[in-house]
């Protein structure tokens, strides 16, 4: 199963995360793919998504999150400073003309 939410969409996919890693039965593989243009709401997804599933190590979830500014330089320029520290943990910039972003993929 694949799930998709962008912005403030976020509560969806911690729903989901939440009955994942709850469930008692094995569950098929699940892929949450999560974009957002504000660092700080990244921020946020990306502690919840990971101490979510800290809670159930083998849940066979993959989760994708990608912060993009959208050409704005002022919202690239916040996002930058407040995320130069994930360069050193598993973020990895994407070189897409027109599009500047950083992505963070876990895996449990």
């Amino acid at each position: 199963m694949c799930l998709i939410a962008g912005g403030s969409a976020v509560c969806f996919l911690i729903d989901a995360l939440q009955l994942v890693v709850k469930s008692t039965e094995p569950c098929a593989p699940l892929v949450v793919l999560f974009t957002c243009s504000d660092a700080g709401l990244f921020e946020f997804a990306e502690s919840t998504f990971e101490n979510i599933l800290l809670l159930n190590k083998h849940s066979n979830v993959k989760v994708s999150l990608n912060l993009t500014d959208q050409g704005d330089p002022r919202l690239k320029r916040t996002n930058l400073i407040k995320f130069q520290h994930l360069k050193d943990s598993k973020t990895t910039p994407l070189p897409r003309p027109q599009l500047d972003a950083a992505q963070k993929e876990i895996n449990y």
